[in-house]
């Protein structure tokens, strides 16, 4: 996916505005298109060969499987990202994701997503960089909406499709309104397949498409700026979850690559693990690692801002999970930090959540 998923960042002159954007969103999240989970972040981000809930139609479109009708909500923090002593990107809001799914006649599941995945504000203090820049309160955002559906009724076999689009955002903020000076809505397909050969064992596999557009940014005289062809690279996840008794252990490869056609090339192979303790029917543990390793190739004009070519990363991640007797309701907390890496733009990510499966809310 580009260092995570996406290529923004802001520019050297009002033509090359658009080209710094993409690359300081590539630093800023690479959870773009893993979106924020409270349950999955805890494992690692591993749980491509998942079944549950609403949530997952994310992560593998194939794996929500709901009795009759779930909910689960996702509030998170995300720490502000120095990619210079004068540059860096400040959250602006906290981060939400909201899920929804119900069961169509046992053999179905729909779901609704929405995930406020980027939202931040562009803090630039040196004239060097961009004079536009100075003095300007700027911010980008990105929100996905995602719809799925699954069929569960083969034997040993699921498969799920999920359509996302995706509402991208920069906007100035000024004495008298809102600017818009880019805006854009992309539509991605995503195919999942879970393969359930034994109560021991799932087998998961995605396919994500990707998609170019061009960035035309509206300068500060309020003309419109042609800008670079950016990129949402292809996503393929493959993975694998054992079940014991008490214990379930994850794995997961990650694979993205974008074409060489375009001014950033970045290829991304991944690593994610996570493990699973249940203590007992209320309390559940997990804990995982995964990497962020990324090859940029950057132009000349990118150059200049002085950023790693090469960004080897992990994460540790751990969580909590809190549920009733009923086992319809659950509230968790997860942690992942890659402050131990020594990554150029160490991390630090908070999800708190809760997840309800009524029979009914009326």
């Amino acid at each position: 996916m580009k260092k995570v998923f996406f290529i923004f960042l802001l520019f050297i002159s009002i033509s090359l505005f658009s080209d710094q954007i993409d690359l300081l969103c590539s630093y800023w999240d690479f959870y773009s298109q893993n979106y924020n989970d409270y349950k999955s972040v805890g494992l690692g981000m591993s749980t491509v060969a998942e079944i549950g809930s609403s949530s997952l139609l994310n992560l593998n479109p194939a794996g929500v499987d709901v009795e009759y009708q779930n909910l689960e909500t996702t509030f998170g923090y995300k720490n502000k990202i120095s990619l210079s002593d004068t540059l860096s990107l400040k959250p602006r809001y906290p981060i939400l994701s909201v899920n929804y799914a119900f069961s169509y006649k046992k053999k179905y599941d729909f779901a609704f997503s929405f995930n406020t995945i980027k939202n931040f504000q562009i803090h630039n203090t040196s004239s060097s960089l961009n004079s536009y820049l100075n003095n300007k309160n700027l911010f980008y955002k990105e929100n996905n909406y995602t719809l799925s559906a699954n069929y569960k009724n083969i034997k040993y076999v699921r498969i799920g499709v999920a359509f996302i689009i995706k509402s991208i955002l920069l906007d100035e903020e000024t004495d008298a309104a809102y600017i818009d000076r880019f805006a854009k809505t992309v539509l991605l397909y995503k195919i999942g397949l879970l393969f359930t050969p034994s109560r021991f064992l799932n087998v998961g596999l995605t396919y994500r498409t990707g998609e170019k557009y061009d960035v035309n940014v509206l300068n500060a005289d309020d003309e419109t700026q042609s800008g670079n062809t950016k990129i949402i690279p292809e996503e393929i996840n493959m993975g694998l979850k054992l079940k014991f008794q008490k214990i379930a252990l994850y794995y997961q490869y990650e694979i993205e690559k974008t074409s060489k056609d375009f001014y950033m090339q970045a290829d991304k192979l991944d690593h994610h693990i996570g493990v699973l303790y249940d203590l007992n029917s209320i309390i559940t543990f997990s804990g995982g690692f995964f990497t962020n390793n990324i090859d940029y190739q950057y132009t000349n004009q990118n150059d200049a801002l002085n950023l790693p070519t090469v960004e080897k990363e992990f994460f540790i991640s751990g969580g909590i999970l809190l549920k009733n007797d009923a086992d319809n309701f659950d509230i968790g907390i997860s942690v992942a930090d890659s402050h131990f890496s020594n990554a150029y733009t160490p991390k630090t990510y908070i999800f708190l959540g809760f997840s309800y499966s009524p029979v009914s809310f009326f």
